[in-house]
């Protein structure tokens, strides 16, 4: 399984209605090889209109029993 399989995974449960909400963290201060998988991502959860969360903040806003306060 590739790098990219796990976003193509995902990408593929949101376009069948399999995923009610995504919570996906991401580093935006380091280079992803696999970029484009994850922009990919996001245009799905906006297209087919579900709540997705990128950082903490927005996470604990999405699962307020996900509390990471370090």
């Amino acid at each position: 399984m590739s790098s990219k399989a796990p976003e193509r995974l995902r990408i593929a449960l949101i376009a069948h209605d399999a995923i009610d909400a995504l919570v996906f963290f991401i580093d935006p201060l380091s280079a992803m090889p696999h970029d484009v998988d994850v922009k990919a991502l996001i245009r799905i959860a906006v297209l087919k209109n579900i709540q997705f969360a990128l950082n903490r903040a927005t996470g604990r806003l999405h699962c307020p029993w996900f509390a990471i306060d370090r």
